[in-house]
């Protein structure tokens, strides 16, 4: 199952394509400000995993 749909980005509802656009806008948000994506949201689900509440995303990486 590819979770982030196929490589045209086809979607199959609304629901879907609003995820995947909210999905992009954090990952691009992420890389925007010098942040590595996938390491900054794995430590973000640790921390709501731990505490039960989600991080806001980082500012600027320094």
């Amino acid at each position: 199952m590819d979770i982030f749909g196929s490589p045209s980005y086809c979607n199959h509802s609304d629901r879907g394509a609003l995820s995947q656009s909210v999905l992009m806008s954090v990952l691009r948000t992420l890389r925007l400000r010098g942040h590595q994506p996938l390491d900054t949201i794995l430590s973000a689900l640790a921390d709501y995993a731990n505490t039960g509440i989600m991080p806001p995303l980082p500012q600027n990486a320094e």
